[in-house]
C-alpha cells in the first residue's frame, strides 16, 4: 500500500510543448470511442506513444504503445475506497477488492485470471486506498489481449460466489494479522482513531474476521448482500480510469479497450465528497505518547494546512518540504545533530481528502533528544519562524523549477505495471489537463502569496505531536491494533514558547546554488 528544457522561462518551455487538439480528437470515431487527447508533454527519453479516449459508457482510458516492451500491462482505478465503507462494516471496500479476483461470468473459475498470468510470465496486484481502489497486472507482451479479457470481467460481471466470499474473509483476516505488529500500520491506525469521527478517516480500513463475519452475523447482516450492494452502488464506469500499455499500435489497443470495457455499467454517479475536518480543535495542541513494538525513538509534528493539491504547478508544500528537509549548513537537522538530539529528519505535505491536508515533520531522536523533546519542538518552531520572516524568495522557487525540468528531461521509463497503476490513479485528478499527466513533477508556476499562506499555517494552534518511545508509561489502548498510548495537552509554558519562538542564529535558508 506516483524537465524537458533547462531554461528558467516557463512560458517558453510550455510554448515549445503546446499540444494541439486535432479535429478527430473532438469527434466520436467510427469505431465507437472518443479520442480526447493525443499530444502529451513527456520526457526526452520516452519513446512511448499515448492516446486518451472515452468509451460510450463514460469510462476514460489512457492507451500507451511501447514498441520495445517485454511486458504489457493494464490497470483500472476506481474512484472509490475505504472512506466509502459502511460505518458498521469496516473493511468492505478492501474485501470487495479481494473478491473481484475470484471469477467472472465469462471466466467463472476463480483461478483463471491468476493462472493465465502465471503461465505467461505475468503477475497482478491491487490495493485499496482511502478514496480509490487500484487493480493492475503485467504479462508477456504477446498475451495482453487474453489477460485484458480476463481482467475486464472484474468490472463487467464478477461472480461474488458464496464459497469465494467465505474464503476471502480469511484472506483479509490473514492480511490484517500480518500487520498487527508492524509499527507503521499501528501508528497509522492510531492517528486515524484519534481523529474526528464525523470524517471517514477515523475508520479501520483493512477489515478482519470480526468486522466482516462475526459482528455482522451476530446482527443478522448478510455480508455477501452488502458486498453486492457496495459494488452495484459504487463501481460505475464514470468513476473508473483505465490504462493499457502494449506493443500493439494505438488503434489496436484502443479497439481492445472499447471491445472489452464498454459493457462496464455506468450509473452514473458523482465521486463521494467528505466535508468534515479530520482534525479540529479537540484533537490539536496535544502530545500523543506511543509505545512502539520496535525500539523506536521519534518525534512527529503534524500541522493542519491549506489543501493545495490542485496547485500542482506551483507545489508550495514541496517548497516547504525542500527547505525544512534541507540537511546542509543552517538547516534544522544540522543544528539538532550538533546538539546531539537527532539522527534523521524528513518533512512533507499531503492531502487526505478535499480541504483536509497536513504537513508533517518526522525526526529520529537520540536518547538525549527524547529527554529534550520540548527543546527539539521549540527549535522546529524557531526554524518555521525564520521561514515566515524570509519567504517567499523567488530564487528558491526558480532553483527547484530548474531541478524539476532537468529531472523530467532525463527521466527513465518505469516498468510496465508501475506505469499503468500510477497513471490510472493520476487520471482521477481531473483538475490536471490530461496532456500534462506525465509531467506532474514539473514546477511551472510561481505563487508567492500561496507560499506565504502555507507557511503561516505552520503554527501551534494547528498542530499535534506524536512522541514514540518504549520508555513511555501509557493509559490507553487503540482498538484495532492494541497500540499503547496516552495523550497530554501542551503545557502553558510550552504553548507560550511555541507561540513566540523567536529566531535562532544557527538557523537560516540554504545558500543559493552557484
Amino acid at each position: 500500500m506516483s524537465i524537458a528544457l533547462l531554461g528558467r522561462s516557463t512560458s517558453r518551455y510550455l510554448r515549445s510543448y503546446k499540444a494541439q487538439m486535432s479535429t478527430a480528437s473532438k469527434n466520436v470515431l467510427s469505431n465507437g470511442y472518443k479520442q480526447l487527447e493525443s499530444d502529451f508533454i513527456k520526457p526526452d527519453l520516452d519513446d512511448r506513444s499515448y492516446r486518451f479516449i472515452q468509451l460510450p459508457n463514460d469510462l476514460k482510458a489512457l492507451i500507451i504503445q511501447d514498441p520495445t516492451t517485454d511486458k504489457s500491462a493494464a490497470a483500472l482505478d476506481v474512484n472509490i475506497g475505504a472512506f466509502s465503507d459502511p460505518e458498521e462494516l469496516p473493511g468492505l471496500a478492501h474485501f470487495c477488492e479481494h473478491l473481484l479476483f475470484m471469477g467472472s461470468r465469462k471466466f467463472p473459475d476463480e483461478n483463471e485470471y491468476s493462472s493465465f498470468l502465471s503461465k505467461h510470465g505475468g503477475s497482478s496486484n491491487a490495493y485499496t486506498g482511502a478514496q480509490n481502489t487500484n487493480y493492475y497486472f503485467q504479462v508477456n507482451h504477446e498475451h495482453l489481449k487474453g489477460a485484458l479479457d480476463r481482467f475486464s470481467g472484474f468490472f463487467t460481471g464478477p461472480l461474488f460466489s458464496k464459497d469465494s466470499t467465505d474464503k476471502e474473509i480469511n484472506a483479509v483476516d490473514s492480511e490484517n494479522k500480518k500487520n498487527l505488529q508492524n509499527d507503521i500500520w499501528r501508528l497509522y491506525q492510531l492517528d486515524k482513531s484519534l481523529s474526528n469521527p464525523s470524517h471517514p478517516y477515523h475508520k479501520f480500513s483493512t477489515g478482519n474476521l470480526k468486522t466482516l463475519n462475526e459482528i455482522p452475523k451476530s446482527k443478522g447482516v448478510d455480508v455477501r448482500n452488502e458486498l453486492l450492494n457496495f459494488y452495484s452502488k459504487y463501481y460505475s464506469a464514470n468513476l473508473m480510469k483505465l490504462c493499457v500499455l502494449g506493443r500493439e499500435d494505438l488503434d489496436t489497443l484502443s479497439d481492445w479497450a472499447y471491445e472489452l470495457f464498454s459493457d462496464v455499467p455506468n450509473l452514473p454517479r458523482p465521486a463521494p465528497e467528505f466535508e468534515a475536518s479530520i482534525l479540529d480543535g479537540a484533537y490539536l495542541k496535544k502530545f500523543i505518547h506511543v509505545k512502539p513494538v520496535k525500539d523506536l525513538t521519534k518525534l512527529e509534528v503534524t500541522f493542519v494546512v491549506p489543501d493545495v493539491e490542485d496547485h500542482w504547478e506551483s507545489k508550495p508544500n514541496h517548497i516547504l518540504s525542500h527547505l525544512i528537509g534541507h540537511e546542509g549548513s543552517g538547516s534544522l537537522l544540522a543544528h539538532l545533530k550538533s546538539l546531539g538530539w537527532a539522527n534523521e529528519l524528513s518533512a512533507g505535505g499531503h492531502t487526505v481528502s478535499k480541504s483536509n491536508a497536513f504537513f508533517c515533520i518526522d525526526i529520529d531522536l537520540t536518547d538525549e533528544g527524547l529527554k529534550h523533546h520540548e527543546d527539539v519542538t521549540h527549535t522546529i518552531f524557531q526554524y518555521i519562524e525564520m521561514l515566515k520572516n524570509s519567504l517567499p524568495e523567488e530564487w528558491i522557487y526558480l532553483e527547484l523549477e530548474d531541478i524539476s525540468k532537468a529531472s523530467f528531461k532525463f527521466e527513465q521509463k518505469k516498468n510496465s505495471s508501475g506505469t499503468v497503476s500510477s497513471l490510472a490513479k493520476a487520471l482521477e485528478k481531473d483538475y490536471i489537463p490530461v496532456k500534462s499527466i506525465l509531467a506532474t513533477s514539473l514546477l511551472s508556476k510561481y505563487e508567492p502569496d500561496l507560499i506565504t499562506k502555507y507557511v503561516q499555517s505552520l503554527n501551534v494552534e494547528n498542530c499535534r505531536i506524536v512522541l514514540i518511545s518504549k520508555t513511555f508509561k501509557t493509559d490507553s489502548v487503540e482498538k484495532w491494533y492494541g497500540t499503547e498510548y496516552s495523550t497530554v495537552d501542551f503545557s502553558a509554558d510550552l504553548l507560550k514558547r511555541l507561540q513566540h519562538p523567536g529566531l535562532n542564529s544557527h538557523l537560516h535558508l540554504p545558500r543559493p546554488n552557484e
